[in-house]
């Protein structure tokens, strides 16, 4: 070889022997990356789950003590195709005779307690009739009768109102008490109540009247 030259080595290497060392070389590649994935920390969402914080429901007030030793009842709701009542009783727990007089004052409250935009009527229904206002004398002991009732027929497009509560005054001189009374009350919007009276007659079109010593018949029974 003369002197000052260099000289290149070419080395061809054979594809038999290159397919075996792409192979190892890929395979510690891969083995590199898998330790990279392996070290590299993990996140992890967390996931609220404490429920969306609501407006408490409505409680209504407890019932008021009576300065005239009254209690008053409503009824479950009596149905009919249509049609729905329910029967108010009011009785003198005091040691005094007390005078009921006209129309008990009705209104009704929907679920959140804010009174419902509805009429109020003194008048018949298909469930009974309003006699009218009366003025009636309750021995201690004594019972006297009204009947809330109402339609729950839809015939508009307008979204039905639809009441969970009635507050009632019983006399001007008695606080008013709020009760629970589901009133699904239809398009009409209209709860009729009739007045205070001894008996209810045509209840429900039984024929039979309502009267004090029936509902404590029924309670009996029902119990």
């Amino acid at each position: 070889m003369p002197a000052g030259h260099s000289v290149r080595q070419t080395v061809s290497v054979h594809p038999r022997v290159m397919f075996p060392v792409l192979i190892a070389a890929t395979v510690i590649a891969l083995a590199g990356c898998g330790s990279q994935a392996a070290t590299t920390p993990t996140t992890t969402a967390r996931v609220d789950t404490a429920s969306p914080s609501t407006s408490p429901a409505f409680t209504p007030p407890a019932s008021p003590t009576s300065p005239a030793g009254l209690s008053l009842h409503v009824g479950g709701v009596a149905t009919t195709l249509g049609h729905r009542g329910s029967v108010m009783n009011v009785v003198n727990h005091g040691a005094k005779p007390v005078v009921v007089n006209g129309y008990p004052d009705v209104s009704v409250l929907n679920s959140d307690g804010q009174p419902l935009q509805i009429d109020i009527v003194h008048a018949n229904s298909s469930l009974t009739i309003d006699a009218g206002p009366s003025r009636i004398t309750l021995a201690p002991g004594d019972c006297a009768l009204s009947a809330l009732t109402w339609s729950n027929a839809v015939t508009s497009l307008d979204a039905p109102q639809t009441g969970a509560y009635v507050t009632v005054t019983t006399l001007p001189t008695e606080p008013p008490q709020t009760i629970p009374l589901l009133t699904d009350l239809g398009s009409p919007g209209q709860l009729n109540v009739t007045g205070w009276a001894r008996e209810l007659n045509g209840w429900s079109g039984t024929g039979q009247p309502v009267t004090c010593s029936s509902l404590k018949k029924t309670a009996t029974t029902a119990g």
